[in-house]
Parts: C-alpha cells; structure tokens; sequence
C-alpha cells in the first residue's frame, strides 16, 4: 500500500525535495533518485507516527480521564509540523533522513548530506558533528 504521493516539479525554492503531510514534491531533475525519495518518504512516515501517536494518546485521556481531552485527537495532523519548530527534533530526524538518503542512494560523495546538515536547518553543525553523525568518521 502507497502511503504517500508523490509529484514531480520544475522549482522548489533550493530544495531537492519536500514533504508536508503525505504529500511528497521532489525536483524533476531528481526523478529518479531513489535515495531523495527514500529521505523523503521518512519524513512522510514522521508524521503519521506524530499523528497516530496524538489519536493514541488522545483516546487514552478520553476513556480513563475525561471525554472531552479526547478532542486532542483533532490537533493529531498537525503535531509533526509543531515537533519539526523543535531543534532538536529536527536536528534527529533530518540526520535519520540523510542516513537512509545515503544508504539507499547511488552516490559518489557524501558530501551534499553534509552540507545540508551544516547549512539548510539552522541545527548550528559543523563538519565534524554533521560527518560524525552521519556515521561518516
């Protein structure tokens, strides 16, 4: 079963790829890069964890604490975009993101996962840590 879609676009604002929710945009230059879409997918699956945990949680307080905490449930779809404002949360999944981009992906250097680590989500990394954290040292 497909869990996600996926669409193919001329422009991206510098990015190669985006996920929002379930749907996945990728760049078309990058068709067929299966290590961009695997990162992708990742994220994909990062939300529906954050939203199945929300509902999980959600109907847990409405059955055994009070019905109406139950209404948490409604803020579930929107829970990954408000972990994602946390650096550190952020800073996991993007690393975790990258890990599968470059396991899964045919690249000849690792270098543009280090790059983006170090520059494109304000996570303060330098080479060091961005290389250390992707298991690359």
């Amino acid at each position: 079963m497909k869990y996600y879609s996926l669409k193919f676009k001329r422009d991206l604002d510098g990015w190669g790829g985006k996920a929002r929710m379930w749907k996945i945009q990728i760049l078309e230059k990058y068709r067929h890069d299966k290590g961009l879409l695997e990162h992708e997918k990742f994220h994909v699956r990062q939300w529906y964890y954050a939203m199945f945990a929300t509902f999980a949680i959600a109907g847990v307080l409405g059955v055994f604490v009070q019905p109406g905490w139950g209404l948490i449930a409604l803020f579930g779809p929107f829970v990954h975009s408000r972990l994602s404002s946390n650096k550190y949360y952020r800073k996991w999944g993007e690393i975790r993101a990258y890990r599968i981009q470059l396991k899964t992906g045919n690249y000849h250097s690792p270098q543009f996962a280090v790059n983006a680590l170090m520059t494109k989500y304000g996570l303060g990394m330098s080479e060091k840590e961005a290389r250390k954290a992707l298991g690359l040292s």
